[in-house]
């Protein structure tokens, strides 16, 4: 988890948080798993139904990627087609996007899809991490 500090991602929960000595990052997160199933459905669009029923945009923990989700989920339940292309070329000039490395990060994910073949086993990691983030965030008022 250290490791994605150093990599500026930026926490979508951060800004609920104003205790000024809490890490967000001490909460329990899994980036690979969220860019694993981000790069499984932006490289086959079909994987999408199989993952949609239980993965929400606000159960990833980064900003970033919250917005590809809800990006994703829009333009296939519109029946359209997502890409890396159109995924750069709609967060080509996104702040947050710059934050985590520009449109270098979109094949970043281009690339790490080859390693992944279980999108919905990242998905049901994700949401067991999002549990555990707002029980935290519930009982800890963080």
């Amino acid at each position: 988890m250290e490791s994605n500090k150093k990599a500026g991602f930026k926490s979508a929960n951060a800004a609920s948080i104003s205790n000024d000595d809490f890490n967000p990052y001490s909460l329990p997160h899994n980036i690979d798993a969220e860019m694993g199933v981000l790069s499984c459905v932006i490289a086959n669009n079909l994987l999408y139904d199989s993952v949609s029923e239980i993965l929400r945009a606000e159960h990833f923990f980064t900003a970033i990627h919250q917005q590809i989700w809800q990006e994703i989920a829009t333009t296939i339940e519109k029946s359209e087609k997502i890409s890396i292309l159109s995924l750069s070329t709609k967060f080509g000039n996104d702040p947050a996007l710059a934050e985590n490395g520009g449109a270098e990060y979109f094949m970043d994910l281009g690339l790490s899809w080859m390693a992944n073949n279980d999108p919905r086993h990242y998905a049901e990691m994700i949401v067991e991490c999002y549990k555990k983030r707002s029980f935290y965030q519930f009982f800890f008022r963080i």
